[in-house]
């Protein structure tokens, strides 16, 4: 029973950091390679639609995804998009 919650589950793109990367832009993660670029940390944090979107992440679920009984424990990760595939499905 993976108790896996709130800001600490699954990916945390966009949710518990951030990474500079080395031409001073903002992602949500080092594997996310879609950088922004915002005068502060804060102004990245709040209001990047990019970060708006990745923790709006579980309201787009797939089918599969919504009839799992883990679904209230996983957060995939986003590098991984589409060509994720679930060991539970």
């Amino acid at each position: 029973m993976n108790h896996n919650q709130g800001v600490e589950k699954g990916c945390g793109a966009g949710r518990n950091g951030a990474v500079l990367d080395v031409n001073g832009r903002w992602i949500p993660c080092r594997h996310l390679m879609t950088p922004e670029e915002y005068p502060t940390p804060e102004a990245y944090w709040w209001h990047s639609h990019l970060l708006q979107h990745l923790r709006q992440h579980e309201d787009e679920r797939d089918t599969a995804c919504q009839a799992c009984s883990f679904q209230a424990h996983c957060l995939l990760c986003r590098a991984a998009g589409h060509d994720y595939l679930c060991s539970l499905v």
